[in-house]
This record gives structure tokens, sequence and C-alpha cells, in this order.
């Protein structure tokens, strides 16, 4: 009796409006669907524009294009030319200033490698805006993007590309040749090293001698030795001008004799004036000589004293620019610095040749041969996983079973929703059918002529 009082209760008008209700309601969820998943906008325009790219990378209609990170429209065409692939954008909403002069890049994302289209402006618009929107025929393609331009975007950097850039490089790794000049070169490295610090150990051996046996100082005083030069070269010339000198005192002590012998005078010392005479004479002779070799060889003594000169000059030079290295190298600084590069080349030899040796064991070669393996099968396998997803997400077919199994779970949705509110209803009225019983006199129990085979109702509703 419970189950009819509450069918009762229910009138025919308030559940058809129920049903015709959750009609309106199935409707409108599965038409918010389609729009959704059509990316369809209401009471917006848009503006189309062709990018052109040398190699999609996986694009498909209905893919994303953003705008900094934003969505703003989706690819709707993809058409192949010789050229590259015309791939037409549409673009939303239709006042979306973008300037031409703007980084298109195809790009991938995402665990599964999403291919998407995103735009990067690379200089802002003019400061007084632009006059002219998108979809103007008076739009300047050279300041922003119009309806209807053409413009080059960059592909992204696929997996595949990455794999086969790996794959190249583990061969070139493994290459015999390869690895045989990179051990001659690690040796000859370790050579030049060596001889590095042979040439370190020598420089401070004689840098420490040149400093204990005081060369330096011996240096110092060649060079003011040297000095001197020109003061010899002027007592040169001074005795040549003397011996000129004593030429002409010989000459006048010869007149004298002989006027002195002519006056009949000192004649017992003849002997003695001959033999003075004599002498003279031999002073002249030699005189004479040393004047004629000083006239004949006066260009030469003059050309071997100008070059000593220029040479004490060249040295008085060198010495005032060696002044400083004599400082440092008198402060140990130049020293400390060879002893601390002919360690650190003792090091660097040592660790080369420890390296060498290293590359060298056959079980070294051995193991890094297993690894480049390892590693090309590691890469041929995410290749193929890689293809495997892309041939997954890029099917038609199962995009259009997914979109099917949303629109039924949808359904399903809104189905369950409705069936519990009416049951939630039908409750409602079976409770106040149960009220309004225990309120008013049963009909059923005043006739019952009318109807004798109906059981009284039980005193037991009442709870």
């Amino acid at each position: 009796m419970e189950a009819g009082g509450s069918q009762r209760g229910i009138s025919p008008t308030l559940r058809q409006s129920g049903i015709g209700l959750m009609l309106l309601a199935s409707g409108g969820i599965l038409i918010w669907l389609i729009a959704w998943l059509s990316n369809f906008s209401f009471g917006g325009r848009s503006y189309r524009a062709t990018f052109l790219f040398p190699n999609v990378g996986g694009l498909m209609v209905g893919t994303r294009v953003g705008y900094r990170g934003v969505r703003i429209g989706q690819v709707t065409a993809i058409t192949p030319e010789p050229e590259g692939v015309a791939v037409e954008v549409e673009i939303s909403p239709a006042d979306r200033l973008i300037p031409s002069n703007s980084l298109i890049e195809a790009i991938q994302s995402g665990l599964v490698g999403e291919t998407t289209i995103d735009i990067t402006p690379l200089q802002a618009l003019p400061v007084g805006g632009v006059k002219e929107p998108p979809l103007s025929p008076n739009c300047n393609g050279e300041v922003i993007i119009c309806n209807g331009s053409r413009l080059q975007g960059q592909s992204a950097l696929n997996v595949n590309t990455l794999i086969r850039s790996l794959l190249r490089i583990s061969n070139l790794v493994s290459d015999p040749d390869m690895v045989a000049g990179f051990r001659s070169f690690t040796q000859r490295a370790a050579n030049a090293l060596g001889g590095l610090d042979r040439f370190s150990g020598e420089a401070t051996t004689a840098l420490s001698e040149v400093r204990r046996s005081g060369t330096l100082g011996k240096v110092n005083s060649g060079m003011r030795s040297l000095e001197s030069l020109p003061q010899v070269s002027g007592s040169l010339d001074r005795l040549s001008s003397d011996l000129s000198g004593v030429g002409g005192l010989s000459q006048e002590a010869t007149t004298l004799l002989r006027s002195l012998q002519g006056s009949g005078g000192l004649r017992n010392l003849d002997a003695t004036l001959v033999e003075a005479r004599k002498t003279l004479l031999l002073v002249g002779e030699t005189t004479e000589e040393l004047r004629v070799f000083l006239a004949a060889n006066q260009n030469r003594l003059i050309a071997t004293l100008d070059s000593i000169k220029t040479t004490s000059d060249r040295l008085q030079t060198t010495l005032a620019a060696l002044d400083p290295i004599l400082t440092q190298v008198q402060k140990s600084q130049i020293i400390d610095n060879l002893n601390t590069i002919s360690a650190n080349a003792v090091k660097l030899s040592e660790n080369l040749g420890n390296f060498t040796a290293y590359l060298s064991d056959p079980a070294t070669v051995v193991t890094l041969q297993q690894l480049l393996d390892s590693s090309r099968a590691a890469f041929a396998n995410l290749q193929k996983i890689t293809s495997d997803v892309d041939e997954i997400t890029g099917n038609p077919q199962l995009r259009q079973e997914i979109i099917r199994l949303i629109q039924g779970l949808s359904r399903l949705v809104s189905s369950s929703e409705q069936l519990q509110q009416e049951f939630a209803q039908g409750q409602a009225m079976t409770r106040m059918a149960a009220q309004i019983a225990t309120i008013a006199p049963n009909p059923a129990a005043n006739t019952p002529e009318k109807d004798p085979k109906k059981p009284r109702k039980s005193p037991e509703i009442n709870d």
C-alpha cells in the first residue's frame, strides 16, 4: 500500500516536467562538450595566418597555438608545400595584436612529447599604437600579424633528432682511430710536460747559482769598466799630441847643437852631445813612425772607439732594464713561482700518465665499448617507445573514441544525478503519504463493500 500511495502522490505533470528538464540538461551538457572539444567561442571573431615550417614534427589539426605561453588559437589546416609545410592557424579574439617580428617555433612538451606552436615577440609594438586591426584591409603586415599573413617558423628539436645525434657521438667516440689519436695526444702532452718540468728545474738551478755566486755584481762592475772607454780614447789622443811635441823639441835641440859647434864652445862635451843627438834622432824617428801609424789608422781607431761607446750605451740601457728583474730575482719571487710551476707540472704529468695508463688498459677499453653498446641499445629502445607513443597519440580513431567515451561518461553522470534526485523526491513523497495516512481516515476502511478483497491498512505503518 505504501508503493501505491507514493505512485498516486507523484502527478504525471511533475513526472513529465522532470523528464523534460533531464533531457534539456543532458542536451545542454552534450552541446557544451561538443563546443569545448571544437574550441568554439560564443560571439567571438578570429583571424587566420599561415606559418611555414621545414618540418612540423607531429603537428595536427587542433594543435594548441600559444602566445607567451597563453593559448590564443589552434591549428586549422596543414598543407605540405615544396619549400616546407604551411600550417594555417586561427587566432582569437580578432583584436589580438601580435608583432610580426616574432619567434614562431614548434616546441615539444610533456611526457609524450606533445607538439605545440608558441609565439614569442622579439620587439614591442610602436608607442603610438596600431591604427588598423588584423581584420582591416589596410592592416600593416610589417608591424603586426594580419589576416592572411605568411610568416616563417622554426621546427622543434624532437627526441628522434636527439637520439640520432647521440648515436653519432657514440660511434665517433668508439672509433679505433679516434681512441688511438687521443692516446697519442695524451702521450705527447705527458712528454711535453716532462720537458717543461726539466726546463723549470734547470732554470731554477741556474738562477740559484747566479744568486749564490754573485755574478750579477761582476756584470755590474764590468759595465762600469766599459764606461771608462771614452776616457782611454782621450788619453790616447793626448799621447799622440805629446809625441808630436817631442818631435819638434828634437829638431830644436839639433839646431842648438849646430850653433854651439859653429861658435867653438863646449868642445869637451862633443862626444856627449853626439850621443845625445843620436838618442834624440831615434826618439824623433820613433815619433814619426807613431804619427804615421796614427794617421793611417785614425779612421779605424775612431770607428772602434765609436762602436765601443755605442756598445757601452746599449749595455747601460740593458742594465737599466734588468734592474727590476734583478730586484725580483733577489726577492726570490720568480724562483718561488718557477718552483710552484714545476711542482704543478710534475703533478699534471703524473695525472696524465695515470690517465694514459688507465686508457691503455684493455679492461678499460672493453668497459667503454660495453657502455657504448648498452647506450646504443637504450637509445634504440627509447626511439621505439617514442615512435609507439606517437602512433598511439596521433591516431584520429583513438581520438574519436576518447571523445565518445567522454560523452558517454557525461551522460552517465547526468543520468545518475537525475536518478538520485528522483529517488530523493520519491522518498519525500512516501514519507508525506505516510503522514497523511496517519492523520486522515482510511477510505478503504469506511467502504469495505466496494473493495472487499483489499485488506485494511496495517497499524504498523507508523514508525
